[in-house]
């Protein structure tokens, strides 16, 4: 148990860098001075469930962070969308600088849920996920809700916009039927270059498209669209750049761009640029929220191209998994079978790479001996997230498939597929 001293000594340590990274976030003195508080508060009453003190900078920064997010939450709660900010947004129906008055005139008309939720997102940069866990509405409520609101604005804005077509693409509207079978076969090791959480391979003119499917209408959400650029050097770490456009199925269209560096047996995340607000944000992996985020791998060294079958993860005879702690601690991979994948009229052989991490998320992805994903499942922890959402997975998704992990129960929630599948 750590004693208040402890923690003043381990806090005098780093207390400039705490201080000013909230002055970065927080722009008026007295309440900068207020989350400062905040934070410290937190931390200290929590602070006997920090096993290992040298994480202690980490460790207050990341609370730091969810601090800041609360106060600009709080500011939102009852924010009308003034006239001073929406010429400043980079929605695309909130651009032009010498409209301030037509849009201010048809916010006016929007109802107060809806003006809400058009300054969380577009003032305030808050993402979905965010404003979920904010408003303790589900994921879908919002982005149903913010597509609403943004098509009622576009209607209300003396018709000078509108609204966009939704999403002309090669992808299928509906998840096409697949089927996924158990090969009594020794797992045939892979290298996967792709990199983590995507599906492009780092390389150059190396590009990808994919389509997410959301659990339980199987209907078309999102297709991202990757392509590496250029070589780079971010903090004399060569790397690749990678552009990322996300078009949603109103047709509005996100970009980034991230810097992934591959080496001859890792593949991680370097830095991220994307608009927010007519600014351009970068951050990288030296900036002291970076690893909540991107980190991967212990200190960061990033994901194994070389997957295996390890024997941390397995599945039973019954059907049920099993995974070791230690796999989900570090958040690491592990092969645990062969199958055949039929989708679309193909066939293909794949090895299950999976990954579960101690937060609650499973993912599976079935890759082809090229390394490459074929199908990609996404899975929460019946619990996960439950103070977001409101209720419990098991019951906002009662008819999805569920996978029992060391016990507990894990939901469906959506399905990746890229274009290589379905062409």
């Amino acid at each position: 148990m750590y004693n208040k001293a402890e923690f003043e000594a381990l806090f005098e340590e780093c207390k400039a860098t705490v201080e000013y990274f909230v002055n970065c976030k927080v722009s008026n003195y007295h309440d900068a001075q207020d989350v400062l508080q905040n934070i410290l508060v937190s931390a200290f009453q929590s602070f006997s469930k920090l096993s290992n003190r040298e994480n202690f900078k980490k460790w207050i920064l990341g609370i730091a962070s969810h601090k800041i997010k609360d106060y600009y939450g709080e500011k939102t709660k009852n924010s009308y969308l003034p006239i001073d900010y929406a010429d400043i947004s980079t929605g695309p129906y909130f651009y032009k600088h010498d409209m301030k008055l037509d849009v201010n005139n048809a916010l006016k008309k929007l109802p107060q849920k809806e003006k809400q939720i058009l300054y969380m997102y577009f003032i305030y940069d808050m993402s979905q996920e965010e404003i979920s866990e904010k408003l303790n509405i589900p994921i879908g409520t919002v982005k149903s809700r913010l597509n609403t609101a943004k098509k009622k604005f576009a209607e209300k804005y003396n018709g000078k916009r509108e609204v966009r077509e939704v999403m002309k693409t090669k992808f299928p509207k509906i998840m096409p039927d697949y089927e996924i079978t158990y090969c009594n076969e020794p797992v045939f090791d892979v290298r996967c270059e792709e990199v983590p959480g995507w599906l492009v391979v780092p390389k150059a003119n190396e590009k990808c498209s994919f389509a997410f499917y959301d659990e339980p209408s199987r209907e078309l959400t999102d297709i991202y669209s990757m392509k590496v650029e250029n070589n780079a050097v971010i903090h004399d770490v060569e790397c690749v750049q990678i552009s990322v456009e996300e078009k949603d199925q109103t047709g509005e269209t996100e970009k980034r761009t991230l810097f992934v560096r591959m080496t001859e047996n890792y593949c991680m995340y370097i830095a991220e640029m994307k608009m927010v607000n007519g600014a351009l944000i970068f951050s990288s992996f030296m900036d002291s929220d970076w690893r909540e985020k991107y980190e991967i791998g212990e200190n960061n060294c990033g994901r194994k191209l070389h997957q295996t079958a390890l024997g941390e993860a397995k599945i039973n005879s019954d059907g049920t998994f099993s995974i070791s702690e230690s796999m989900m601690k570090k958040e690491t991979y592990d092969l645990i079978g062969k199958f055949t994948v039929k989708i679309s009229n193909k066939k293909y052989e794949t090895v299950a790479m999976v990954q579960c991490t101690a937060g609650g998320i499973l993912v599976i992805q079935y890759l082809d001996r090229d390394g490459r994903t074929v199908l990609f499942r996404r899975f929460n922890r019946y619990d996960w997230k439950s103070e977001r959402y409101g209720r419990l997975w098991s019951d906002l998704l009662p008819e999805s498939e569920k996978i029992i992990v060391n016990g507990k129960e894990y939901i469906h929630w959506y399905d990746c597929i890229p274009e290589q599948t379905i062409v």
